[in-house]
């Protein structure tokens, strides 16, 4: 026996109890206890009917699955619904081809710069440590390096919080495959049906339709805008920088100033990728989700509206979450 049948069940003994009080109004001539259970019936009524939309769409019609396999072809092991599954694989997963262009999950992009950062972070401290000369001269690239190894230090700390957070992101949309179908959005309809928990049960519903469908939806326009901009991060070669140095009959201050000059403008440049690298890191992994969490909140909000949460402001619905 599914939830669904039990939420079946339970909606028809609110049915039968909601008509047990209407007639007993009738007996004992209370109007008001005719009206409460007037209300109940049609109540019962009404979530019979959004159990059968939600088997409709979800189960026997497959009209949202249909829908969504025609948005994205994107498929997991866990769930048949395409949009959830494109949203996990853009999170955390094998990945998403939009726009004929194949982009690796970001959870795997975010992993694979930091571990290129922090590779790049320790070389360099390891360069900036070294002393170069003899008796006489003695050149440090700790001041040089200083201003990069600092930027890359930040970059480092954003990258370890953007990791966090999308593989946060990433399991709610997983958890929302295995747990809103099956579990909460029946519970929602079986709560709804009785006239103490009502609200709570339309809460639960409204959060169980916004997370199995509004919620994976959004990553379709971050997918949109990832489209447009693929991050990059130039790390840069020192050897490369040395190699190419000319050198010539001149100095060995000479010579010692030439590198240094090419190693400060490639750091710049370097420190300018970083920049780059950041800002795109935020708008990808925290802004964006962040618009989508707004997003969802708010079709949570109008969804309880109309599945009779009563008090529809935001303090009271954080409150029930």
């Amino acid at each position: 026996m599914n939830t669904f049948t039990i939420a079946f069940y339970l909606i028809t003994i609110s049915l039968s109890i909601a008509s047990i009080i209407y007639a007993i109004s009738f007996v004992f001539e209370n109007k008001r206890l005719r009206e409460f259970g007037k209300e109940e019936i049609f109540e019962s009524l009404l979530n019979a009917s959004i159990l059968g939309l939600f088997l409709l769409l979800f189960y026997s019609g497959n009209i949202f699955l249909s829908f969504s396999n025609s948005i994205t072809s994107s498929t997991c092991n866990f769930s048949n619904n395409n949009i959830l599954c494109f949203s996990y694989n853009y999170l955390i997963g094998n990945g998403i081809t939009y726009g004929g262009v194949y982009y690796s999950s970001l959870f795997s992009y975010v992993l694979n710069l930091l571990i290129e950062s922090s590779l790049a972070y320790v070389s360099f401290g390891l360069i900036s440590s070294l002393k170069i000369g003899n008796f006489f001269i003695s050149v440090s690239f700790s001041n040089l390096l200083f201003p990069l190894l600092t930027e890359m230090g930040l970059l480092i700390k954003e990258l370890t919080l953007a990791l966090i957070f999308v593989l946060i992101q990433g399991l709610i949309i997983k958890l929302a495959a295995l747990v809103v179908l099956p579990i909460i959005l029946p519970i929602g309809l079986a709560l709804r049906s009785f006239y103490a928990t009502r609200e709570l049960g339309g809460l639960l519903i409204s959060f169980s339709l916004a997370l199995y469908i509004i919620f994976p939806t959004t990553f379709l326009f971050d997918a949109q805008v990832l489209n447009q901009y693929k991050l990059s991060l130039l790390v840069p070669n020192l050897n490369n920088i040395l190699n190419q140095t000319t050198y010539t009959n001149s100095s060995i201050i000479e010579t010692l100033e030439n590198v240094g000059n090419e190693i400060k403008s490639t750091i710049n440049n370097s420190i300018k990728d970083i920049n780059y690298a950041i800002t795109y890191t935020i708008l990808y992994v925290f802004v964006l989700p962040a618009f989508n969490i707004a997003i969802t909140i708010a079709a949570i909000k109008e969804f309880a509206r109309v599945f009779g949460y009563k008090d529809y402001s935001y303090e009271r619905l954080f409150r029930w979450l």
